[in-house]
């Protein structure tokens, strides 16, 4: 659904489903891919999160989580906006801005899955047409 709603919008959007992450990040390596969005399963409300390690912490990747957070924060669901610095694979092993976005239930993606899916295409088209501002 959110590869649609980013086609929509004039991006070249790809959906890959693989539960194995680095295999993940190994195929948007090669395709050389401008940005790339994980969606999961978390253990508590609606996780955003980037790629922070004990040394680095990725620009872009932090920019593009905060914007995609305070979209989703903004429609008021009834789910905690939780952003966080995290070391996932998909995260880490990406050499382009990545976020994992995740709900802590198969059933929040059902019910939430649409309003949640056009916030972030919304936020990522901001991010490419202007990557160095919060909005």
């Amino acid at each position: 659904l959110l590869a649609q709603r980013l086609r929509a919008r004039g991006a070249r959007a790809v959906a890959v489903t693989d539960a194995d992450q680095s295999h993940l990040a190994s195929i948007a390596n090669k395709r050389e891919l401008d940005l790339v969005t994980y969606l999961d399963f978390s253990t508590s409300g609606l996780q955003v999160a980037y790629y922070s390690g004990f040394r680095y912490t990725s620009p872009a990747g932090m920019l593009l989580a905060q914007m995609v957070a305070a979209g989703l924060g903004a429609l008021q669901l009834p789910v905690m906006v939780n952003l966080r610095g995290m070391t996932l694979p998909i995260l880490r092993e990406t050499r382009m801005a990545a976020v994992s976005i995740a709900l802590d239930h198969p059933n929040r993606w059902i019910i939430l899955g649409p309003e949640v899916v056009e916030s972030v295409a919304e936020s990522i088209e901001r991010f490419l047409v202007n990557p160095d501002s919060v909005g």
